[in-house]
């Protein structure tokens, strides 16, 4: 009898990485909304407190992007809302049941995330402050620490093209039987 998709598969806090991977997207649902989306959608659209916690972030990262929401950021948060937001549904279903119809929506996910976070950090580096950006004249260490807060959101994605290329199924090696044992010599 053929094994039924996910079955057999190590409760997801036996599985750390792919634990991890759920922790990103989960937490990553209520940041794209509330925080991200307000560079797309009018302010008026939102809670009080999430505006605040966005006032907070330009505060205290002094970020140019989300300070002055460039119509090529609006675009990448627009395919954040639109495609991102209903694939971290997707994925933190999929890995938590070992699910691995996720493969190639995860290495789609991966692949565009990673490649939007480039022109992000870029922007960060090698703008012109102020003339660009006006009101924003970042020093090094303010560049250093946008950089710390967004280099998760590029290395989450492309570990996870990563695992899903490694594999045809990515949660086998998960599965009962899934791993092969070493032969004693």
């Amino acid at each position: 009898m053929a094994m039924a998709k996910g079955a057999g598969v190590l409760p997801l806090v036996r599985r750390p990485m792919d634990l991890l991977f759920v922790v990103f997207f989960v937490t990553h649902i209520p940041t794209s909304l509330l925080v991200d989306g307000q560079c797309a959608l009018p302010s008026e659209y939102f809670p009080q407190k999430a505006t605040e916690l966005l006032a907070f972030h330009l505060e205290t990262f002094k970020d140019p992007l989300m300070g002055t929401c460039p119509g090529w950021l609006q675009l990448i948060i627009w395919c954040e809302l639109l495609l991102q937001v209903p694939f971290f549904f997707a994925a933190t279903y999929a890995f938590v049941r070992g699910s691995k119809w996720i493969r190639i929506p995860a290495i789609v996910y991966g692949t565009h995330t990673s490649t939007t976070l480039m022109p992000i950090l870029g922007a960060f580096w090698l703008s012109n402050g102020q003339k660009e950006y006006p009101g924003y004249n970042l020093s090094f260490e303010d560049k250093a620490k946008l950089t710390l807060l967004y280099i998760p959101y590029l290395i989450m994605p492309f570990l996870l093209v990563v695992k899903m290329v490694a594999r045809e199924d990515p949660f086998k090696r998960y599965r009962a039987g899934g791993a092969k044992k070493a032969k004693k010599k």
